[in-house]
C-alpha cells in the first residue's frame, strides 16, 4: 500500500462566490483546497473536522466533507481526472456558439458467437464509426467464461484482461484484473458454516482491502428483477440466483478504515425487508438512511418507505423522506409506482403500460418528465428502445438478433443540449 496521508480541515467562512460560479465538481472542489491554504497550514489543521483530504504521492486524491457536526455529507474522488475532463469541457465549450450547443454521443456494438452459441467477440465503435474496445471471451471445456480481454484503441490502459476460476460446483470464486500487464484488482470468494455463509473480498494492487461483501443463504429462489438490477454485481450473480442475499457490504478507504457499510435484512422467501446505509463520520460510524419494504400476500413488493437519519443531542431521530406504492394488475403486473416526497410534499407517478401479448411498451415517469417507448419483433424480442425527455432529443437503442436469437447488434444515441 502506498502512503496516504490524511488530514481534517475545518474553515471559518466559505468561499460562497467561488463555489457559486464552480462550472464543474472539480472547480468546486478547487475553491475549496484554496480555501484551505489560505486560512490554514497543515500543521494548524490536523484534527479538525470540515474536510478531510487524501494526499497520495503528493497529490490530492480524495475529499470528504463533514458537516459542523462532524457526520459524513458527501465525497469528490478521482480530482485528477475530474481536472483533465472540467479542462477539456472548457475548451471544447470554447469552440462553440455561446448560445448554446449540442454534444452528440453514439456508440455501436457488433457481438460474434461461436458454434455452440457463445460470445467469444464484441466490438465497440464510437460516434466517429472508428473501433473504439475490442472484447475477446474465452470458456472452459465446462463452457464457463474464464476469461476476458479487452483492447482499447483510444485511451489508456490499452489492454485489460480478467480471469475467472470456479470452484468444482461451478460457482466463481476468484477474479483478477490485470492493466496493462499489470495486477489492478482482486476478488475472492471465501465459504463458511457448511455453505451457508459466503464473503466476497476485493483488493487493489497494493493488497489493500477496497470492498467486502457478506452473504446467506436464505432460500432456493434467485433474486427478483427488482433488487437484482439494484445491487448484485458480476461476482455474486450465480450465488444469488442459488438463494444466497448480500447480507452485508463494507466499502473500505485510502487508509484502510472503513469508509461506509450497507445492511441487507430479507425474510425467507429471499425478499428484500430492511436496507440499512452506514458512513463513517468524524465520530465514528453512524446510521445515514434506511429503507423499509412491504409485501402482499402474493409476495409481491406494494409499498418502499425510505427514512433520512440525523442526530441531536446523541438521539436518533429518523425522518420519513419519501414513500412509493406498487400497484398491480389482475395478471399481476407492475403498473403504477406512486413516489410521495413527504418534506416537499410532491407526488409523482410512474405508469408502466402492456400491449395484447403482455410486453411491456411504456413507462411514463412523471418526476423525471420522460416517456420510454419499447417495441419487439414477431418473435418477442426487444428491438427498439426510446426515451423522450421535455424539450429534449430523444435517446435511442437498437438492437439485433441472428437465427438463433442471439443479439448481434446494439446501437445507442443520445443528443446532448448544454446552454
Amino acid at each position: 500500500m502506498k502512503a496516504v496521508t490524511v488530514k481534517y480541515f475545518k474553515l471559518k467562512n466559505l468561499p460562497r462566490k467561488e463555489l457559486l460560479e464552480a462550472e464543474t465538481v472539480y472547480d468546486h472542489a478547487i475553491a475549496i483546497l484554496n480555501k484551505l491554504k489560505e486560512e490554514l497550514t497543515p500543521e494548524e489543521a490536523m484534527g479538525k473536522a470540515g474536510w478531510k483530504v487524501y494526499y497520495q504521492d503528493n497529490k490530492i486524491v480524495k475529499m470528504k466533507q463533514f458537516n459542523k457536526d462532524g457526520f459524513f455529507t458527501g465525497t469528490i474522488e478521482d480530482i485528477q481526472e475530474l481536472k483533465e475532463e472540467a479542462e477539456a469541457q472548457k475548451q471544447d465549450k470554447t469552440q462553440k456558439d455561446e448560445h448554446g450547443y449540442e454534444i452528440y454521443i453514439y456508440s455501436h456494438s457488433f457481438y460474434h458467437y461461436n458454434k455452440k452459441g457463445q460470445l467469444v467477440m464484441q466490438e465497440d465503435y464510437d460516434e466517429n464509426h472508428e473501433l473504439e474496445y475490442e472484447h475477446s471471451y474465452f470458456y472452459d471445456r465446462k463452457m464457463h467464461l474464464v476469461k476476458i480481454t479487452t483492447r482499447c484503441f483510444q485511451e489508456t490502459p490499452n489492454n485489460i484482461e480478467e480471469k475467472y476460476t470456479y470452484n468444482k460446483n461451478g460457482i466463481l470464486v476468484r477474479e483478477v484484473r490485470f492493466e496493462d500487464r499489470h495486477l489492478a484488482e482482486i476478488s475472492i470468494l471465501q465459504f463458511h458454516n457448511n455453505k451457508k455463509k459466503a464473503i466476497i473480498k476485493t483488493l487493489d494492487r497494493d493488497d489493500s482491502l477496497r470492498n467486502s461483501i457478506t452473504l446467506k443463504k436464505i432460500c432456493d429462489h434467485p433474486v427478483i428483477e427488482e433488487f437484482e438490477k439494484n445491487y448484485h454485481t458480476r461476482f455474486d450473480f450465480h450465488l444469488m440466483t442459488e438463494g444466497y442475499r448480500i447480507f452485508l457490504e463494507k466499502q473500505f478507504d485510502l487508509d484502510n478504515k472503513i469508509e461506509g457499510a450497507d445492511q441487507f435484512y430479507h425474510d425467507n422467501s429471499g425478499n428484500l425487508i430492511i436496507e440499512k446505509h452506514n458512513y463513517n463520520s468524524i465520530k465514528g460510524i453512524c446510521l445515514y438512511s434506511f429503507y423499509i419494504y412491504h409485501y402482499d400476500k402474493k409476495k409481491r413488493l406494494y409499498k418502499q418507505l425510505q427514512y433520512n437519519v440525523d442526530k441531536k443531542n446523541k438521539k436518533v431521530i429518523p425522518t420519513l423522506y419519501t414513500e412509493k406504492e406498487y400497484l398491480y394488475d389482475k395478471k399481476d403486473r407492475l403498473i403504477k409506482i406512486i413516489t410521495k416526497h413527504i418534506t416537499d410534499k410532491e407526488e409523482y407517478e410512474k405508469l408502466y403500460t402492456y400491449n395484447k401479448k403482455g410486453y411491456l411498451t411504456e413507462i411514463t415517469d412523471s418526476q423525471c418528465k420522460q416517456k420510454m417507448l419499447f417495441f419487439y419483433d414477431k418473435k418477442g424480442r426487444k428491438i427498439r428502445e426510446e426515451t423522450h425527455y421535455e424539450n429534449e432529443p430523444p435517446t435511442i437503442e437498437k438492437w439485433q438478433y441472428n437465427k438463433d436469437g442471439k443479439e448481434v447488434e446494439k446501437e445507442f444515441s443520445m443528443t446532448v443540449k448544454l446552454p
